[in-house]
């Protein structure tokens, strides 16, 4: 989605009790890796006997919460997101030594056999 354009993915899901891994690293972990604002929103009460965690959040492009419900009630979260960090997936942490760029770094080649039919 990232490589389509997307500036923000959202992932609205069930997540229940045991997936706790998801919502406390997985979420920021795709949103860093895409360089994308990423939102988590997740189910919360009991269905028919089952329970879902909660636990919705946005993370920026960096993988930093922005904002979150870290418990399993209703709640509504709100984040100002500038949108030009997204875009921009050239990444400088030391100038002429580590620079990422998120799509120029990718290797393709290297995993078409996951992708292959």
């Amino acid at each position: 989605m990232a490589l389509d354009g997307a500036d923000l993915i959202v992932l609205p899901t069930n997540f229940p009790p045991g997936a706790e891994c998801m919502t406390e690293h997985v979420v920021n972990t795709r949103a860093m890796e895409n360089k994308v604002f990423y939102a988590c929103v997740n189910r919360v009460g009991v269905e028919r006997g089952f329970a879902f965690i909660g636990h919705s959040k946005i993370c920026d492009t960096s993988g930093q919460v922005m904002a979150a419900a870290p418990h399993a009630d209703e709640a509504i979260l709100y984040a100002d997101l500038d949108l030009e960090q997204a875009r921009t997936k050239r990444i400088v942490r030391v100038p002429e030594k580590h620079i990422i760029d998120r799509f120029v770094d990718r290797r393709p080649e290297m995993y078409g056999r996951i992708v292959a039919d």
